[in-house]
């Protein structure tokens, strides 16, 4: 890295690249080199900001939402070579797959059957309250129709 000291690196420029699972030693120089490169280093993981996560733990909370909002995450040595190479390089190569697609599709069941269950809630109160009506009016013109033939 002393041979790149000089060097003004930017094609990170516009780029925001966020990290998870690594020690506070790691963390810190994938943030300097992030810097370096001309990119934005962001601690927190926010889908409408973040370029790109690295990530060394497919099962933390970040790699989970970065999933989820379709954010491609990367493996470490994505950057490293980019660095290498003093320039951006293809993440295809260092893409990390959802290997968790199953628990994705049931997180995804789970809020949608939530969503489901509320509307089919509404309709059937609702059902039962037009039920307790029609009862009502039937008693109501029951009742006056029994007392004005008979009494």
């Amino acid at each position: 890295m002393n041979v790149l000291m000089g060097s003004n690196l930017q094609f990170l420029n516009g780029y925001v690249i966020c990290v998870s699972g690594y020690s506070y030693k790691v963390r810190n120089l994938l943030k300097s080199m992030v810097e370096f490169c001309g990119g934005i280093y962001m601690e927190d993981m926010e889908c409408k900001s973040v370029t790109y996560l690295i990530s060394k733990n497919q099962n933390s909370d970040k790699t989970k939402h970065a999933f989820r909002w379709g954010v491609p995450v990367l493996t470490d040595q994505w950057l490293f070579d980019c660095l290498y190479e003093k320039k951006l390089v293809s993440i295809n190569p260092y893409v990390i797959k959802n290997q968790n697609w199953f628990f994705s599709l049931c997180h995804i069941f789970k809020e949608q059957f939530f969503n489901v269950f509320i509307i089919f809630y509404c309709v059937f109160f609702i059902f039962c309250f037009s039920i307790i009506i029609n009862i009502t009016n039937f008693l109501c013109f029951y009742y006056i129709f029994y007392y004005t033939i008979y009494y």
